[in-house]
């Protein structure tokens, strides 16, 4: 299998996304990347309660974005390709609709490892002030 990939420096169909955008596609990563590792599952499937709950814990200094925002993000990435969403029957509530991650979104952000999506996440931290640094 051959993949093409952009070299960054002279390809213009990269993506922008703002700050909500990046928390939300930077636990969906991560929630990706534990699925596969424990490699017991071919398709990563989480609820929008799930996603909201790993925003809580990956960022827990940071406001995640409210519930009825993340559908419009979500529309945004299923337009990428980046998930797939299903609302289930007698869904009553956002909070139960699936989210399917795709595999494009591991090659749309790549990292090498949980280090490097963790710099890039420390990233989006508020920064600790002297008083609060660790002894």
């Amino acid at each position: 299998i051959l993949q093409a990939r952009p070299r960054t420096e002279s390809c213009l169909l990269l993506g922008r996304f703002d700050k909500d955008e990046t928390l939300v596609l930077l636990a969906l990563w991560r929630l990706y990347d534990d699925e596969r590792g424990n490699g017991l599952q071919e398709a990563v499937v989480i609820t929008v309660d799930g996603l909201w709950a790993a925003l809580k814990v990956y960022f827990d200094k940071i406001e995640p974005p409210e519930k009825s925002h993340i559908e419009t993000l979500l529309a945004r990435f299923r337009r990428h390709r980046l998930i797939r969403t299903a609302k289930p029957e007698g869904m009553t509530q956002l909070g139960e609709m699936q989210i399917e991650i795709l595999p494009s979104l591991s090659r749309a952000i790549p990292f090498e490892s949980i280090e490097a999506w963790q710099s890039r996440v420390d990233t989006y931290q508020p920064q600790r002030s002297s008083e609060e640094a660790p002894a």
